[in-house]
């Protein structure tokens, strides 16, 4: 049963992301799987920290709105 949650979980997760804007996918994947900071990821952006935080935050917002409906 666990095995099967996890994976309905990462299928759910998986549609959610791909929902996004490419600019918010890059932003998650260099945040989530390259481990970069905010600071690091605006510095290559072209934006503030406190800009990546608030994208980061309309993103995950996005994809909790995907997986609800």
């Amino acid at each position: 049963d666990a095995a099967l949650d996890a994976r309905q979980r990462r299928a759910q997760l998986t549609r959610a992301a791909a929902a996004l804007s490419a600019r918010e996918q890059q932003m998650l994947a260099m945040h989530y799987e390259e481990g970069q900071t905010f600071r690091e990821i605006g510095l290559q952006f072209g934006v503030t920290e406190s800009r990546v935080s608030q994208l980061h935050l309309q993103a995950i917002r996005r994809m909790r709105a995907t997986i609800a409906a």
